[in-house]
């Protein structure tokens, strides 16, 4: 595995295209906040109350989708 400096995984990591939460970001969120009453969560309970599907999403941008 190619090892990259601290420098080399910042750059990579700004230069990650980010996108908007869709519906079932926000819903998750406001789920996670109705449960903990405006409290803060760690993300150790946050991933332990996730609801699984054993599905994995990849978000790519449209350029990349075919039709």
């Amino acid at each position: 595995m190619e090892k990259i400096s601290i420098e080399e995984f910042l750059r990579r990591v700004e230069a990650t295209p980010t996108v908007k939460p869709d519906e079932w970001d926000l819903k998750m969120l406001a789920e996670i906040e109705a449960e903990t009453d405006n409290s803060t969560i760690s993300l150790e309970e946050a991933m332990a109350r996730r609801k699984c599907s054993g599905k994995i999403s990849l978000r790519v941008p449209k350029e990349l989708h075919t039709n």
